[in-house]
């Protein structure tokens, strides 16, 4: 999510962490463990420790780090929504669509509106 709608996180609520770097969609689950106003903290216990805590924007949910690529939370319907889209954006990349990370528009599509791409596309065939 780049500068996306705020996150609704509370104290205990399970989010997950994922990179967008490779093919897999494996996401780590973490529990928040604090809120303030401009970042949400999260750990692997849910317990407020500054060594195993992670640091993520309310405002879209990207994680602060020093170095390095940063990671996405995502609450659980949040996850659920983007792992079934990334499952169209294959189907789409079998047909024809690539990704382009320049077209902010197609980053930005919401899973109704992939699956409508994916469907006219198919209708087309």
């Amino acid at each position: 999510m780049i500068d996306g709608p705020k996150m609704h996180v509370e104290v205990g609520q399970v989010i997950y962490a994922y990179d967008d770097m490779g093919r897999k969609m494996n996401a780590e689950r973490l529990i928040v463990s604090r809120v303030s106003r401009v970042y949400f903290y999260a750990s692997s216990t849910g317990k407020a420790d500054k060594w195993s805590e992670h640091a993520f924007t309310i405002a879209g949910g990207d994680e602060r780090v020093k170095f390095g690529s940063s990671r996405t939370a995502y609450t659980e319907q949040g996850w659920a929504e983007y792992a079934a889209s990334q499952e169209v954006r294959d189907e789409l990349r079998t047909l024809g669509v690539e990704h382009n990370y320049g077209l902010k528009a197609y980053a930005r599509a919401s899973l109704s509106q992939l699956t409508r791409i994916r469907d006219i596309l198919k209708e087309g065939l």
